[in-house]
């Protein structure tokens, strides 16, 4: 009987996905249709919308923690931790919610701005947990990234479809929510 780890399959190779990559790039470059017009790339707006992948890190980070952090030193059930979470979840919903509503009065990049900072700032909230500490002390840390999600998500979604013509909003915004939901995977991996 065979013990440890399955041996590495061809497709789980570092190599693969770069080998695909590039692949992709290769094909998209001769298409007259492409699924992913890398003119995008050449939009200075676009990069920076691409940048708020790295809000997503600090999201991830925001998201799986507590939730390991309930279930594995507080002993939560995986439902008890779900519920636990909700805080940050009508967080989100709520600063969404107005986001959405003032993001045409304020420059894209001041919501974006204060997601981040936001985001940014509720990550240290909950330092200093302990074994003994409550899941209420989480709460400061989910409510201030909750709402930095909600402040900054809406914004950067209309901004992947402004960013082009109308004809290739479809495509921009697209490409925004793929990369968001690739960094979630290749984080949560």
């Amino acid at each position: 009987m065979r013990r440890g780890p399955p041996p590495p399959s061809p497709s789980s190779s570092p190599t693969t996905p770069r080998v695909l990559l590039l692949a992709f790039v290769l094909i998209e470059r001769r298409c007259r249709d492409a699924l992913f017009d890398l003119a995008l790339l050449r939009i200075r707006s676009f990069d920076g919308l691409a940048a708020t992948v790295v809000a997503n890190a600090a999201l991830t980070t925001a998201v799986l923690f507590p939730i390991l952090y309930m279930q594995y030193v507080l002993g939560f059930s995986a439902y008890g931790a779900g519920v636990g979470h909700l805080p940050l979840v009508l967080a989100v919903f709520l600063a969404a919610l107005v986001s959405g509503a003032v993001a045409g009065r304020f420059p894209a990049r001041l919501l974006v701005g204060v997601g981040c900072v936001a985001i940014g700032l509720g990550m240290p909230a909950s330092d200093g947990l302990t074994a003994q500490s409550s899941w209420t002390d989480l709460l400061r840390g989910m409510l201030l990234a909750g709402f930095g999600v909600g402040a900054f998500n809406p914004v950067r979604a209309a901004t992947a479809v402004a960013l082009m013509p109308l004809s290739k909003g479809g495509m921009s915004s697209g490409v925004s929510e793929t990369l968001q939901q690739w960094y979630q995977a290749a984080v949560k991996g």
